[in-house]
């Protein structure tokens, strides 16, 4: 919504607008901070990097940070400015640029690199909410609720909008979609370096496989498959933990010894990592692959299905531009959990970023401005549709773009093919658990450590992408 009332100056500046009344708070603040770590009572902004203030962040997203305080704590800044002193981006100290929002107004700016009153306390508030709502499965939510800072900028260019950061514990900070999905799909040449296409196209539907001119066949990818209605006979996605009675290749049934070797573009730091993980892996069948894709499938499904039904929306909705729905039901918003953490509650992933979410009892019409709750509920399905699309590997909702040409150049047709399947079975868990259904391929207790080996791996292959 528009910040008109505060003056002309603010007339063209707009700040997200929610479908939903606001959260209050009851009360004073607590401001003595009796159990804040001494660094983080005063709050942090992004500066240079070669700033001589002894505390080094490490980059999340372009607006957070996640630092550690020495006390063995990752705390995420969220909103603490957008100074980013690579990539082609560099802003000014404090961090705190004017972006043009496309497709509205000409004229129309929005504040980035902070957070606002509503959006800080939204996030602590619902973060709060779902992780009540998952402890009952056995789930985390990401971040974990800490506090807020409220930032007293000098010569601020708009000092009469109040600018925050949301502070957090936080669980983790590598991406689903694109640290998870991406390294292990990147890790196929390595795990299967003899698999034919012909091999792998004998799993699908015949309707989804496409002959080129050379005579090469290519598999239509799961999102366009499987997600979109539009071919009736390929709706049911492949599922690799299935194949009973299937012929599965030989190739496919050991992870390959091609994972003994780094990759020449991975860093040399990951040597030792790198050598140590593979060994583990190589002592586990590759049906683990599957299963892991089935299990991932299953816990995003338990997350969006337990926020479904207790009528929470994770941030789906029309904000500034009519055209472009706001999502934040994408595989980029679930973490993947550090192996000690992951053990302990036996689940591999913990959903975060509800600064936008709501419920449906302080639900309304943007259009109307009352009660909706046939809107609640077709926002609450396009979010559930939004995220299979982006399981399934279409990249639009993903939260940001993958690209592996430098740890995987030329990927082959069969490669491609097994991604596909994997992708087919990531959609099969995740609609498995959206539907309540028992877990029919519970994951084997005795592969957690070779599994976190794997996602290891993966992690390495995709070091370089920032989120």
């Amino acid at each position: 919504f528009p910040l008109s009332s505060h003056g002309e100056d603010y007339s063209t500046i707009k700040v997200p607008g929610l479908p939903s009344l606001g959260i209050e708070t009851s009360g004073e603040a607590d401001t003595t901070l009796p159990n804040w770590p001494d660094r983080l009572c005063t709050p942090l902004l992004k500066t240079a990097a070669d700033g001589d203030l002894g505390l080094t962040a490490i980059r999340s997203g372009n607006r957070s940070a996640i630092v550690s305080v020495g006390n063995g704590t990752f705390y995420r800044l969220k909103g603490c400015g957008n100074f980013v002193d690579e990539d082609g981006l560099r802003f000014d100290f404090p961090g705190f640029p004017l972006q043009k929002i496309e497709g509205v107004e000409d004229n129309a700016m929005e504040v980035r690199g902070c957070c606002f009153k509503q959006t800080v306390r939204r996030e602590q508030y619902m973060s709060d909410v779902v992780a009540k709502l998952l402890a009952p499965v056995g789930m985390l939510c990401g971040n974990i609720p800490f506090g807020v800072a409220h930032y007293d900028i000098q010569e601020d260019t708009l000092p009469k909008l109040d600018k925050f950061c949301g502070i957090f514990r936080t669980l983790g900070e590598r991406r689903l979609s694109t640290h998870v999905l991406a390294g292990l799909e990147a890790l196929l040449p390595r795990i299967a370096p003899l698999l034919q296409s012909q091999e792998i196209v004998t799993f699908f539907n015949p309707e989804r496989l496409v002959k080129k001119e050379n005579g090469t066949v290519n598999v239509m990818e799961t999102w366009s498959a499987c997600c979109t209605g539009s071919f009736a006979k390929a709706q049911q996605p492949v599922n690799l933990c299935n194949s009973e009675g299937w012929q599965i290749p030989e190739c496919l049934e050991q992870f390959g010894d091609g994972l003994l070797r780094r990759p020449s573009a991975v860093p040399l730091v990951f040597d030792q990592i790198w050598a140590r993980s593979s060994h583990t892996v190589l002592k586990a069948p590759l049906s683990l692959l599957w299963k892991l894709y089935w299990r991932l499938g299953r816990e995003v499904g338990t997350v969006k299905r337990i926020l479904q039904e207790n009528d929470v929306n994770w941030g789906y909705f029309l904000d500034h531009n009519p055209f472009e729905p706001h999502c934040n039901s994408h595989p980029n918003n679930l973490v993947l959990l550090d192996e000690t953490t992951s053990t302990e509650t036996k689940t591999f992933l913990a959903p975060v970023d509800f600064d936008l979410a709501f419920q449906r009892k302080g639900f309304f019409s943007p259009m109307t401005g009352e009660s909706d709750d046939d809107l609640f509920d077709s926002w609450t399905k396009s979010e559930d549709d939004e995220m299979q699309r982006a399981l399934a590997g279409e990249m639009v909702n993903s939260g940001v773009d993958t690209d592996l040409s430098a740890i995987q150049p030329n990927p082959t047709a069969a490669h491609v093919a097994l991604s596909w399947a994997l992708r087919d079975t990531l959609l099969c868990g995740y609609r498995s658990a959206m539907s309540g259904e028992e877990d029919k391929h519970p994951f084997p207790e005795d592969m957690w450590s070779v599994t976190h080996a794997l996602l290891r791996l993966s992690l390495i292959m995709t070091a370089h992408i920032k989120t």
